[in-house]
């Protein structure tokens, strides 16, 4: 009788640990964390069955995968700022050009305005030859201002598309 009564027991106690491991084992990598305190059977669990080398391991390859999202989204920050840095390098560039385009305007007006008062002078003394002279001058500056009217129309678009342009690397930064 004692022979089946240990027979039983050790039966028993084979079968109460082989439940234990397997409910041991089925316990997942995401219920184990070693920085809580956990009841005594999911801290069984996640020893034996090595869930808090999986947890672990999990959160550092989680870890590793942020820093290289992080890694990224500051590369891809810093392409903008360059990209920014040109945009406002260029832009002042155009502001220059359309600054001296405009002071030679500025001149070219002027001498309209001299050759046209000359003309009048000579229309008022009555000299042909100087009236013929003096139109033909006032129609090349004339054409030459024409022509910096529409070089300054011209920047002054290429400075508003990179003003603009600039606005949406801006925002891109702020959403980052």
């Amino acid at each position: 009788m004692i022979v089946k009564v240990s027979k039983r027991r050790s039966l028993y106690v084979s079968l109460s640990t082989a439940s234990l491991m397997l409910f041991l084992a089925g316990c997942s990598a995401a219920d184990c964390d070693p920085n809580k305190q956990d009841e005594m059977f999911t801290q069984m669990a996640c020893s034996f069955g090595g869930g808090y080398q999986k947890r672990t391991k999990a959160l550092t390859n989680e870890r590793s995968v942020q820093e290289q999202a992080v890694q990224i989204q500051d590369a891809h920050l810093m392409s903008i700022n360059q990209q920014i840095a040109v945009l406002r390098q260029e832009m002042a560039q155009l502001q220059q050009k359309i600054a001296k385009e405009k002071a030679q305007r500025d001149d070219l007006l002027r001498q309209e305005v001299s050759l046209q008062q000359q003309y009048d002078q000579a229309k008022a003394d009555g000299d042909s030859d100087k009236m013929k002279e003096l139109i033909e001058k006032i129609r090349n500056v004339s054409q030459i201002k024409s022509h910096f009217d529409y070089s300054i129309k011209i920047d002054n678009a290429a400075y508003a598309s990179k003003v603009d342009e600039l606005n949406k690397k801006s925002a891109e930064t702020h959403s980052l």
